[in-house]
């Protein structure tokens, strides 16, 4: 029993070092401009138009996150919004198309949606006349910023034209509370601001570890078979002629989770998702940049616990609801073989807790190997993922065990999130429909 508990629970990360060795970012190619004798992209940000939802364009990370995609050169961005005051505030953004300092003037326009919905304003930006007219199309989150170079890094797959959608590396800004709190006016004013200050660092960092785990994950799968479990919606770029409109306005949004007996939506989170699933199954192959001109910040877990660990439980649904249709297609069965355990399947029974307890236990049972040499393999194996946020961050050791228990922990909320499956709504999101 012991062997084959430790194989169940570590041939997936032996998968993954083996894909992570295979596996190979794509670097932009660069041919001769004749008009100017200079070498440029082979693929251009100009062949490709942003679509942004947003429910608060008002906002300073949009604001931010607008002038890196203007940087970018991209040829067009359109803006999907909902209400008056947010649509006013957006067409602020239309003559706004030349702050970018490049050549180019990037054309920005806005797009109403009747309802906050992601999807419904992804399909609205889509539909509309004359929206996009490029050969790639680029969803991009309202709170994300774009390195310089970005754009090339991320059209440069498409090369290939077998690939239909690519993401790339994230990683959550690493945000240091203020010392404020030192000038309180008493001790106990003092703890607290020092105790909220802790609370709030450990937070960031531990949505930091979230997302870096997702990198290593992506890349090894795209190394062992081409599998990528979702291309981020974060930010992805796709073959426009990948998203027909019958796509975007009938399946894209209407989707419902069908679970045997029933079925549960229609579903807003888990946009994309849907969206890989979709590639694969017409027969599109995928791709991950890494890299640091292929390397997308975002801000997250700056905004308190209890959005974070609803975020986490609207993220700990998404995956046994994805993974399960993707599972009844005969896509992933064909292209993936390795993926369908390694992936697919795994990410639906990892529950940490219960397979270390359960790893600890055998190994003492069966007498095989100490259970204490057992603990301490299992807490090396966990440094695999974050490594390198700890070679960016060292200082963030301190929190190495508050890392581990969290990810003990989040067996819970794994098993909550499977016992309120049916719940299709964002729960961070309190204003967006479901």
């Amino acid at each position: 029993m012991f062997y084959f508990g430790f194989l169940l629970r570590y041939l997936k990360l032996l998968i993954s070092l083996v894909g992570t060795c295979f596996y190979r970012s794509i670097a932009p190619e660069r041919v001769l401009d004749p008009s100017t004798g200079e070498h440029r992209p082979a693929i251009s940000p100009q062949e490709a138009t942003v679509v942004v939802p947003t429910l608060d364009p008002g906002s300073d990370d949009f604001s931010e996150m607008m002038l890196t995609l203007l940087r970018s050169g991209v040829r067009a961005i359109v803006i999907s919004t909902v209400g008056e005051k947010n649509e006013g505030i957006a067409r602020g953004w239309c003559g706004r198309g030349g702050e970018g300092g490049g050549e180019c003037r990037t054309q920005v326009t806005v797009a109403r949606c009747q309802r906050p919905n992601k999807r419904q304003q992804l399909a609205a930006a889509m539909a509309g006349v004359g929206a996009v007219e490029t050969e790639f199309v680029i969803f991009a989150d309202d709170h994300v910023f774009w390195p310089e170079g970005y754009v090339e890094e991320l059209l440069a797959p498409f090369r290939d034209p077998r690939i239909g959608g690519v993401g790339t590396q994230k990683r959550v800004r690493r945000e240091r509370p203020g010392l404020g709190f030192l000038s309180a006016p008493t001790w106990a004013g003092r703890a607290a601001g020092a105790w909220a200050a802790l609370s709030a660092d450990l937070l960031n960092f531990l949505a930091c570890i979230y997302i870096e785990r997702h990198n290593y994950e992506n890349r090894a799968s795209v190394g062992t078979d081409g599998s990528v479990y979702v291309i981020s919606g974060r930010t992805a770029a796709y073959r426009a002629r990948a998203l027909d409109n019958s796509f975007m306005t009938d399946d894209f949004c209407n989707e419902y989770w069908s679970y045997g007996f029933g079925r549960a939506g229609p579903l807003n989170s888990e946009d994309d998702n849907c969206i890989t699933r979709h590639l694969f199954n017409t027969g599109w192959l995928v791709h991950f940049q890494s890299g640091a001109r292929a390397t997308m910040e975002t801000r997250l877990g700056v905004e308190g616990w209890t959005k974070f660990m609803r975020q986490s439980v609207r993220w700990a649904r998404s995956a046994p609801r994805s993974n399960t249709t993707m599972l009844c297609g005969r896509a992933v069965w064909a292209t993936q073989p390795i993926s369908v355990y390694s992936v697919w399947i795994a990410r639906i029974i990892n529950y940490n807790l219960f397979h270390d307890a359960a790893l600890v236990w055998l190994a003492h049972a069966s007498g095989v190997v100490g259970p204490w040499a057992m603990l301490l393999f299992i807490l090396a194996t966990k440094l695999v993922k974050p490594l390198p946020h700890f070679l960016r961050h060292p200082a963030d050791l301190v929190y190495l065990p508050h890392m581990v228990i969290f990810a003990w922990c989040h067996s819970f909320i794994k098993a909550w999130a499977a016992l309120t499956i049916l719940e299709t709504g964002w729960g961070s999101r309190p204003s967006v429909v479901a």
